[in-house]
């Protein structure tokens, strides 16, 4: 059954327009990161600029995948494509870029767990071994996606899980959502839970302070991890009970979804991180204030040797 309707060419408009937002402010806080991480070698930098660049990837990669289904709505499809290998591997890219989120993220809570209740335990936050977990988590998710069945959709013109199987479907969900959204939650109840019962002992260290107001953001940002996949649970469980029937416009519910949540993550990380936020503005702001002395006071100088 085609796709051919006005939901369906809505769903997909507002899906391509969060899309693009989201690339366009990945790449300037990317820029951004970039140039301070080119200066010094900070975990927590390499760590964000990891993020982002999981979430520009997946952006641009999904936002094709979008503009074929648009083209499709309006009758300007190239049937080229059709179930083409290509194809294929443009859905399995999309599919393991969803999962290097999730697993940045993952990077990102194992990392605050070794430096609020590891403390002492220095090997896990140094800046080479981070950088070891980040390449081994994007080869995982380019791995497990040769072991998830990528077919071409007709109704949606491109390649990606059909919901009409229920063990691949499971299978990309565990993978890809499931597993890496428990350890996130997991690891956040641990810091919570260690902050909570030492939190006498800690009340007057800024640094734990600190600690317990990014961890009370953060598990907001893991509500909104975990609320990205309801869509999806209650489409598949559709699915399931109308024994294989899907609704038409499954695809497009199940994307704009995501589209919705990694454009506004793209702009919490940054509120709710104090660090990136300081990072990306008031440090910056001081560097053009010290400069700006700098210049002052050399030209001053430079006045009064003309003088005498």
């Amino acid at each position: 059954m085609m796709n051919i309707t006005s939901p369906a060419v809505i769903l997909n408009t507002v899906t391509l327009i969060n899309t693009c937002i989201t690339s366009f402010i990945c790449l300037i806080i990317l820029f951004m990161l970039i140039c301070r991480l080119a200066f010094r070698k900070d975990v927590h930098l390499l760590l964000c600029t990891n993020t982002y660049v999981a979430i520009l990837a997946y952006s641009l990669a999904s936002g094709s995948l979008y503009i074929d289904a648009l083209r499709g709505d309006i009758q300007m499809f190239a049937d080229g494509l059709n179930d083409s290998l290509t194809c294929q591997i443009r859905g399995s890219v999309v599919l393991a870029l969803l999962a290097a989120i999730f697993g940045a993220f993952c990077l990102l809570a194992f990392f605050r767990l070794c430096r609020v209740v590891h403390r002492q335990k220095q090997f896990f936050q140094q800046y080479h071994i981070q950088f070891i977990f980040i390449i081994f988590k994007w080869l995982f998710s380019f791995t497990f996606v040769w072991f998830v069945k990528i077919e071409y959709l007709p109704s949606e013109y491109y390649c990606s899980i059909p919901f009409h199987t229920l063990k691949p479907v499971l299978l990309a969900s565990i993978l890809a959502y499931g597993f890496p959204s428990t350890v996130i939650a997991v690891i956040y109840i641990r810091i919570s839970s260690y902050i909570h019962y030492h939190r006498l002992i800690m009340a007057t260290r800024r640094r734990t302070r600190r600690d317990f107001l990014t961890i009370q953001r953060t598990m907001f940002i893991v509500s909104i991890l975990w609320l990205l996949g309801i869509p999806s649970m209650v489409l598949l469980v559709y699915g399931q009970v109308h024994h294989g029937s899907i609704h038409p416009l499954t695809y497009r519910i199940q994307w704009i979804t995501p589209s919705f949540v990694f454009c506004l993550l793209s702009l919490v990380l940054i509120k709710f991180d104090s660090r990136l936020s300081s990072i990306l503005t008031r440090k910056q702001v001081a560097r053009v204030k010290l400069r700006d002395r700098q210049v002052s006071q050399h030209n001053r100088n430079r006045r009064l040797r003309n003088k005498s």
